[in-house]
């Protein structure tokens, strides 16, 4: 993309300069004016392809033991109420924001955390995060949906199957997910 558009900025620059000569210059004959929206259309299909690769990036690195956490951390150190997964954050009781903490991933329990710890300090709502704090099935687990997590347990073991029930329990309660280990344990 980039070689065709320093290829292009020649002949837009010729263009330009002929029409600050001819004062009977018009862009739309020129043809200048659909080369610039075609740079601009180009250039705005490989910004939306690099941050779907980006996404992917980061989705993929989450699978790696620890990533999460960090992650969470670092984005919780420079994190304001807007960034958090719950709304109005800061103008929750402790009580309020405890109940919202289940439905939470690993991620964002570690953001939390963080941002509790710089501002309002709660010890009711970090002793709740550090209980459900915990190691995912499997890394990347918080990320996937019921349908992802189901394709894994179908492939998967009686320990897997009871991890899973386990943390989401403990955690989000999904009942798709809570269906799916029900499916695996009745079927293996």
């Amino acid at each position: 993309m980039l070689e065709r558009i320093m290829r292009e900025i020649p002949k837009l620059a010729t263009v330009i300069v002929g029409a600050e000569r001819d004062s009977s210059y018009d862009i739309t004959e020129t043809g200048a004016a659909d080369m610039v929206r075609e740079v601009a259309d180009a250039g705005k299909q490989t910004a939306r392809k690099a941050q779907g690769k980006a996404r992917r990036t980061a989705r993929s690195a989450r699978k790696v033991p620890g990533v999460a956490l960090a992650e969470g951390q670092i984005k919780g150190a420079v994190a304001s109420e807007g960034d958090l997964a719950i709304a109005g954050y800061d103008k929750l009781t402790a009580a309020e924001v405890i109940e919202r903490l289940a439905d939470i991933s690993q991620i964002e329990l570690a953001k939390i955390d963080v941002y509790e710890r710089r501002h309002q300090d709660r010890s009711t709502i970090l002793s709740k995060i550090n209980a459900l704090r915990g190691q995912e099935p499997w890394p990347g687990y918080d990320e996937l949906n019921v349908e992802e997590v189901h394709a894994v347990l179908s492939d998967s073991n009686g320990a897997r199957v009871d991890a899973v029930r386990a943390y989401e329990r403990s955690h989000k309660n999904r009942a798709g997910v809570m269906q799916a280990t029900e499916h695996e344990t009745a079927h293996a």
